[in-house]
């Protein structure tokens, strides 16, 4: 073990240390206030807001064309290459906005519901905004400065949210608190990393050699196929189901999505940053991401199974009444959130050792085998659009499995003895919730709720402390122990001593 891989394994855990913070941070304050709004709010604002939300998705990706992972990933990068990128992302940005503020009409009447447009006319000028802070934000991650990033965002949250979503909404202002405060939280985090970030960027019109098109080419294929996927659902929904079933829709994916994102997004940053100054160690490489398919499955299989065999407390307990028709599309919804988490660590991997191509392949794929079935699941009801998605996401998920097989060498079987710990982990703990909510004799949802939270908290504690040592003998555990990386707490807890 030299001394640089060492000293990268402690770098990587310090930055994901402080990425889990810092959006751990952030989701409570999302799940609290997002709850908070959805109970003044209702459906309707929320599928309206929605609607916008779904193109700033796309957008996004578009104005970043890739270069922020290239950022990343390239080797020898110069400070004209980083002011090229700026430039560029910039341009990109303000034409997209210009072009969604001109045809809000048009995106408004292909869902059928023309109060959207105002909305849409307002939040399309989000690609110029975020597009100015993209390429400084990468520039941190690159290099695994995940603190001072983290940090802005939750700052930015709380203004944005807190003090102008909440008391907008209080004030009857209806979709328009949302707007409000992801506008704010936009431009005050954009001001913050450019500003205080000492990271120096200077327009370029060329960079310092050619290369950063194809790999972004690749990268934006591969962000796309996936942003359509992932997003085609919430397409169907509003235009074939209506608006308020949107925003039902819309709340029980961002309940699931938010810790699920959390997970998966901090675990991505960071894991892309290092492998990519490991790229030329194919075995260190696999290892990286045998080991972080181990810790997915640790985290999100207890998780999302507990959701699953507990729906109605969950909904009832957290929105109320009123967001009922949100309980049965959960269970087919919260088995989809662990495959997801598994083959998002699949693409940062296949990006840091320039085998992005793979993954456009495996997505483009999993994309055409999967929207019909979308479409024609749409059509029928919401419940059969959730276990489409169920379905789509593990078709996405092979796929991705066989673009891993040849990028890194990595069998099925190598995955699914990485697998098998958290979900035996994740089985005792739901079958623990399960039965605690058999014997339930309380009437109150929200006392039902907390009773339960205990329950699986406490059950988690004790499987972790229970099979610690068949835990500790995992990919993830033996990793963290030769290179001492892994805190003297952990190790005790769980018995590796």
């Amino acid at each position: 073990m030299t001394e640089n891989v060492e000293s990268l394994t402690k770098r990587a855990v310090s930055a994901a240390k402080w990425n889990y913070l810092g959006n751990g941070f952030k989701v409570m304050l999302q799940f609290l206030i997002g709850v908070w709004l959805a109970r003044l709010l209702g459906p309707e604002a929320f599928g309206v807001v929605a609607i916008a939300w779904l193109m700033i998705g796309v957008g996004k990706l578009i104005s970043d064309f890739g270069f922020s992972a290239a950022l990343i990933q390239r080797p020898d990068l110069t400070d004209r290459d980083v002011g090229y990128i700026f430039t560029i992302q910039v341009l990109i940005g303000f034409s997209l906005s210009l072009l969604g503020f001109l045809f809000t009409s048009q995106i408004a009447a292909f869902f059928n519901h023309a109060p959207a447009e105002p909305v849409i006319a307002v939040m399309a000028w989000l690609f110029l905004i975020q597009a100015i802070g993209q390429t400084t934000t990468a520039a941190l991650n690159r290099a695994l400065r995940f603190k001072f990033s983290q940090m802005a965002n939750v700052a930015t949250y709380m203004l944005g949210y807190v003090g102008i979503g909440l008391p907008m909404a209080y004030l009857g202002y209806g979709a328009w608190s949302l707007v409000a405060a992801q506008m704010a939280q936009a431009v005050a985090y954009t001001v913050i990393v450019l500003v205080k970030s000492r990271v120096a960027i200077r327009p370029r019109l060329r960079p310092s050699k050619p290369g950063l098109f194809t790999f972004g080419g690749k990268v934006i294929g591969a962000n796309l196929c996936s942003y359509a996927i992932l997003n085609l659902d919430n397409f169907i929904v509003g235009k074939y189901l209506g608006v308020a079933q949107l925003g039902v829709y819309n709340r029980a994916m961002t309940l699931l999505g938010t810790p699920n994102g959390v997970i998966v997004t901090s675990l991505q940053s960071v894991l892309f940053s290092a492998a990519s100054r490991e790229q030329n160690n194919p075995e260190s490489t696999k290892r990286s991401f045998l080991a972080a398919t181990e810790f997915v499955g640790l985290v999100c299989l207890p998780i999302f199974l507990t959701v699953a065999v507990v729906p109605e407390v969950v909904v009832l307990g957290i929105y109320g009444e009123a967001w009922s028709a949100a309980i049965s599309p959960l269970v087919p919804l919260a088995l989809a959130m662990p495959v997801h988490a598994f083959l998002a660590v699949i693409g940062p991997v296949l990006m840091a050792i320039n085998r992005t191509e793979l993954e456009v392949y495996a997505q483009l794929v999993a994309l055409l085998i999967s929207a019909p079935l979308l479409f024609f699941a749409g059509m029928q009801s919401l419940d059969a659009l959730a276990w489409a998605v169920f379905i789509a996401h593990l078709i996405r998920w092979i796929t991705l499995l066989v673009a891993a097989r040849f990028g890194m060498c990595v069998t099925l079987f190598e995955v699914s003895v990485a697998l098998q710990r958290g979900l035996v982990l994740g089985l005792l703990v739901a079958g623990t919730v399960a039965l605690t909510d058999y014997f339930l004799s309380a009437k109150n949802d929200m006392v039902n709720l907390l009773i339960l939270m205990a329950t699986a908290s406490l059950a988690l504690l004790f499987f972790l402390r229970a099979l610690g040592p068949y835990i500790g003998r995992g990919a993830l555990f033996k990793l963290l122990l030769e290179r001492n990386a892994l805190p003297c707490r952990v190790t005790y807890w769980l018995r590796l001593n």
